[in-house]
């Protein structure tokens, strides 16, 4: 860089950039942003009119320092992007958090025009004064769903769940924030009385009646070489069993019931049970695809289809939640378990502004918001023709110009009369 100077003025971009290079600049942001990443490694320049007062010319630079060693090179790739512009931001604005991933979505307000029209038009909220708002997931599958509708929600949550899990990595490795997930399960130590709102507690009756039928249970799948499941993990997971593996007792449990007047209460899972309810997710998918196969043995854990796969299966879909539903609270002594997200932001305000290339105080996160949320829902009405859905008759399908198509699945969600209602609601509120 001998042939510059400090104090050394420019007439613009291009002329630093040839006098630097040797080449006329081609244009291009991309090409601009790169040149100057470059540049700033060995010289710092700015503006003349932010050094100049009188100066009026809005292009001219000036040569402020010349480095004796280049700077070290910041990676910079991956920082900019149509969804990490709008949600990292947003991220960063929460000196922490912890929650399922749709909350997070709510407290922030993305697709918040949905969530609110929602609220106004439907009885979801009937009962909000008993509700949490932000728990409320607007891509949750209803019995009334049409199976199009199902997969658009299905797909919406999915993008948006890897979309936050991509950017809190992306975040994590440039040293700005740390997160894991973790699980939170609720013991099944109530049962709903038939005909009212009312619980009671499990009697022993019923609770040696769980136990043994886990045993059994336990002897019949224990011979499989391929089960994913061991003895331990399960007896973990049981409150009921001495091998219960959880600061908070049965008795504790029970007195915290009672104290806060509910009939249930999520308990976070130890770092114990963790590893359990991992193996057990793999376990219910080996058993659920046996029984939609009518197979003998367990299939081999590493012919079990990670979840979007196994999950993109409406059979397995539906069979594995009944089988949930109805293995759980004798199996591990649980109603439900689920998984969240903890995340705390450790960069100082200085890092955070410098890997934005702004002040985070100046964003509006309004604004965010509702550029994530349109980004979100271009996403979706780009994809129309490659997600797909079972139709079973003609009466969600949207009729030709002309004669009667048949029905041939897997059919797009574009020809779905419900999918494309909702689609337009979407795009309406916020005028995509």
């Amino acid at each position: 860089m001998s042939f510059l100077y400090v104090g050394q003025i420019f007439k613009s971009f291009n002329e630093l950039y040839f006098t630097v290079t040797g080449k006329k600049f081609g244009g291009g942001k991309g090409n601009k942003e790169s040149a100057e990443r470059e540049f700033c490694r060995h010289f710092k320049y700015d503006f003349l009119r932010n050094t100049d007062p009188n100066e009026k010319s809005e292009r001219k630079l000036i040569i402020l320092e010349i480095y004796d060693t280049p700077l070290a090179y910041k990676e910079n790739r991956g920082r900019r992007g149509s969804y990490s512009d709008f949600l990292r931001p947003l991220i960063l604005m929460k000196s922490e958090f912890s929650g399922k991933i749709h909350r997070f979505y709510n407290e922030a307000g993305v697709i918040g025009r949905y969530v609110h029209h929602l609220m106004e038009n439907s009885n979801v909220f009937s009962n909000l004064n008993r509700m949490d708002p932000y728990e409320y997931n607007p891509w949750k599958i209803l019995e009334d769903d049409t199976s199009a509708v199902s997969e658009y929600k299905r797909n919406f949550f999915y993008q948006e769940r890897k979309i936050f899990i991509e950017n809190l990595n992306a975040l994590q490795k440039a040293g700005l924030l740390k997160w894991n997930y973790y699980h939170m399960l609720i013991p099944s130590v109530t049962f709903d009385i038939e005909g009212t709102k009312y619980s009671r507690a499990k009697e022993n009756v019923a609770i040696h009646a769980d136990l043994s039928r886990m045993e059994r249970f336990w002897a019949e799948i224990r011979e499989d070489k391929n089960c994913a499941i061991t003895h331990k993990a399960l007896t973990c997971l049981h409150i009921f069993t001495d091998e219960w593996i959880n600061t908070l007792r049965y008795d504790d449990y029970t007195s915290l019931l009672a104290l806060e007047k509910v009939k249930r209460h999520p308990i976070l899972a130890s770092e114990q049970q963790e590893e359990a309810i991992y193996n057990l997710g793999v376990f219910m998918r080996q058993l659920t695809i046996k029984k939609c196969k009518k197979m003998k043995c367990l299939p081999p854990v590493n012919e079990v289809p990670n979840d979007y796969k196994f999950f993109d299966n409406p059979i397995y879909r539906k069979t594995y939640y009944n089988l949930e539903k109805d293995y759980y609270p004798w199996l591990i002594g649980c109603d439900v378990i689920w998984r969240e997200v903890s995340y705390q932001v450790t960069g100082t305000d200085e890092e955070i502004n410098e890997y934005l290339g702004y002040d985070l105080k100046t964003a509006d996160p309004q604004r965010l918001a509702d550029n994530l949320s349109n980004t979100f829902i271009k996403y979706m009405g780009a994809h129309m023709e490659k997600f797909k859905f079972t139709a079973q008759d003609y009466d969600d399908l949207i009729p030709p110009a002309f004669g009667r198509i048949p029905i041939i699945n897997p059919t797009p969600l574009c020809r779905s009369v419900s999918v494309t209602n909702l689609h337009k609601s979407l795009k309406g509120l916020y005028a995509v």
